[in-house]
């Protein structure tokens, strides 16, 4: 543990020292106060140190219970960042670390580090599994069916074609299936709808915070009722997770989704904080 205060620090100049933190304590978390200091600082560590890892998590831009959901690229980094954060031990637990984010987003309730290792799916050129199955695993992590794709958390089927866009900061990516066998896999412009690179592999992770399995239909039916009574069952969005379909600020109830929630302060036991 360290407890130290730096003052007059310029701001071009908080990067290196963060930096030089970061190698000697190994895991370090960065508190910014907003969103414009959060982006500063992270340029400015990737320009100064580029081999620390890097694991920004800003928050929603939305404030509590307003049936507004996050906008859809806040989500993709937000799974993005807890994915890697969780399986860091697994994957380069000894590399130094830092994790960025911003007062409003170490305040947030989140779900356990389990979700985010349990709940992913790879796919590669001929590996056999069917469009169903794939398609099961979407609709029950969150993504959303639709004729075309063209935002992160969508993904459509036409015949043998099966396009899927799985983070926010990759292009969505095109599966072309032999019967149960992916052939090939190509990404493509949402807009266009071209395609253009071939993609070795996809990593297919929640679209968002919760799950809309069976197991999770139930426990937000039963706390909804409990928390509002009988008359909340005519509310649309109780209609709409009974149903299994997403809606516009569901994210607002994550404890209601799962059966426990942590924070990140506990995702980040031990690891030093700087603010």
């Amino acid at each position: 543990q360290f407890n130290s205060t730096i003052y007059g620090c310029l701001d071009g100049a908080a990067a290196f020292a963060i930096g030089s933190l970061a190698e000697s304590h190994n895991a370090l978390v960065y508190l910014a106060r907003d969103d414009k200091r959060l982006e500063q600082m992270a340029q400015g560590l990737s320009f100064c140190c580029p081999e620390i890892d890097l694991i920004i998590l800003p928050a929603w831009d939305c404030l509590p219970y307003d049936r507004v959901s996050p906008h859809s690229a806040i989500i993709s980094k937000r799974v993005e960042a807890l994915t890697q954060l969780a399986s860091r031990k697994k994957l380069h637990g000894d590399r130094p670390c830092i994790v960025l984010t911003t007062v409003n987003s170490w305040l947030q309730r989140l779900p356990t580090e389990a979700y985010f290792t349990k709940s992913n799916l790879a796919l590669s050129p001929g590996m056999e599994i069917s469009q169903e199955n794939i398609a099961e695993f979407l609709t029950r992590n969150g993504f959303l069916r639709t004729q075309s794709v063209r935002e992160y958390g969508e993904f459509a089927i036409r015949g043998g074609i099966m396009d899927i866009f799985a983070a926010s900061d990759d292009d969505p990516v095109r599966l072309d299936f032999f019967g149960d066998e992916i052939d090939t896999m190509r990404r493509f412009e949402p807009l266009s709808q071209l395609s253009h690179d071939v993609a070795d592999y996809l990593v297919i992770r929640p679209a968002s915070e919760y799950m809309l399995d069976d197991a999770s239909i139930s426990r937000f039916r039963q706390s909804y009722l409990a928390l509002f009574g009988g008359k909340a069952s005519k509310d649309p969005l109780y209609e709409a997770v009974s149903a299994g379909q997403t809606y516009a600020g569901l994210e607002h109830w994550l404890c209601l989704f799962h059966e426990e929630l942590s924070s990140l302060s506990d995702w980040l036991n031990g690891w030093h904080v700087i603010c």
